[in-house]
């Protein structure tokens, strides 16, 4: 069994359109801590499947 670590931060990304009303949260990850490295490697990870769906993302 894998050593658990309690989470308490919630990183969400969100979607919105540039031309409409349109938003969603496209992703909501549990962690432990949070810095500027995860934000960066999560972020990577969501815009390549938002791309891939194709949807191309401006940031």
């Amino acid at each position: 069994m894998e050593k658990a670590e309690v989470t308490k931060t919630l990183l969400c990304f969100m979607v919105k359109s540039l031309c409409c009303k349109y938003e969603d949260v496209v992703a909501m990850v549990p962690l432990p801590a949070i810095n500027s490295s995860v934000i960066k490697e999560w972020y990577g990870n969501v815009l390549q499947v938002h791309v891939k769906v194709g949807k191309p993302g401006a940031a």
